[in-house]
């Protein structure tokens, strides 16, 4: 039984005992809206009761006050509303939802140790008896790995200060993408086999080149384009839709004018531009999380 079917049992469960009804129901109900039933009324209020009793009449340092909801704006920014609570969100452009910053990570830090559980079972059935936990959670490097994520996870601002670090560096680099563009790549670089490109366009023959970044640069695709051979280049969009235009503008200009993105769509997008006579230039160091795996050049 999917979360889904679950959820519309208790949904229904709740309906037909008296938890709670559809609000307005007697005049066509309002959507998303409930009202307490009511036993839903007596739990509410048990709770509500249950949380008194033990934050407040258990502990002799603490009393109840009700005050009002509408109070001076001083006393939201003192209490740490106004500074301190927010709850940051990102929009996912392509299935159209809204997340929870906050969510996120901790769903990925879940993930990170479900990892560690997996490799502690397989190490538990490996070393039977002999298994010392902390010894193998302290000493197994993919353990200590996914530790030092958590760990990192866990830490918003490592998490911005590296992303600052990283946007910086992508924009310090791409500064000199024009100058390379323009011949001055070789004071700084030295290129073999450049003789190879020219028998390609010489004989008129096409090529899938296949290269990796050069720290945040993908100067294989550039020099390729400048020797006169047609290409189609395939690169990954920065997760920051913002920057990333800028990074497209940048992309086109000095390293290949036919830009295509990696993907399902891309791979259609290499199949087109391979039937049209063009060569096609590959990052192997990119990650591919979609698709299915196939064999590449029989391996």
């Amino acid at each position: 039984m999917s979360n889904e079917d679950k959820f519309k049992k208790v949904i229904s469960h709740a309906k037909e005992y008296g938890f709670i009804f559809q609000s307005s129901e007697i005049y066509d109900g309002l959507s998303a809206v409930y009202d307490y039933g009511q036993n839903g009324t007596d739990l509410k209020n048990n709770i509500k009761d249950y949380w008194i009793k033990s934050m407040v009449q258990l502990n002799e340092n603490i009393v109840n006050i009700d005050s009002a909801i509408l109070m001076h704006p001083t006393i939201w920014k003192a209490s740490g509303h106004v500074d301190a609570f927010n709850d940051p969100l990102i929009d996912n452009k392509d299935s159209k939802k809204r997340y929870r910053a906050d969510v996120l990570v901790e769903e990925h830090i879940a993930k990170i140790e479900n990892k560690i559980l997996k490799e502690v079972s397989k190490a538990k059935k490996r070393f039977g008896d002999n298994f010392d936990l902390d010894k193998f959670s302290s000493t197994n490097p993919r353990v200590v790995g996914y530790k030092a994520k958590i760990k990192e996870r866990k830490n918003p601002a490592k998490i911005g200060f590296n992303v600052i670090c990283n946007n910086g560096r992508i924009f310090a680099e791409y500064v000199y993408l024009n100058k390379f563009r323009n011949n001055e790549l070789k004071n700084y670089v030295s290129i073999d086999g450049l003789e190879h490109l020219e028998n390609l366009k010489k004989n008129n023959k096409k090529a899938v080149f296949i290269s990796g970044h050069f720290n945040n640069f993908e100067l294989m695709a550039m020099e390729i384009e400048k020797a006169g051979i047609e290409l189609a280049a395939i690169y990954r969009p920065l997760n920051n839709i913002f920057l990333n235009k800028t990074m497209e503008k940048i992309r086109k200009e000095n390293i290949c004018k036919n830009q295509i993105k990696k993907g399902r769509a891309g791979s259609r997008e290499i199949i087109k531009n391979v039937i049209k006579g063009k060569s096609i230039a590959l990052m192997i160091d990119q990650r591919v999380r979609e698709g299915e795996k196939v064999k590449f050049f029989n391996n």
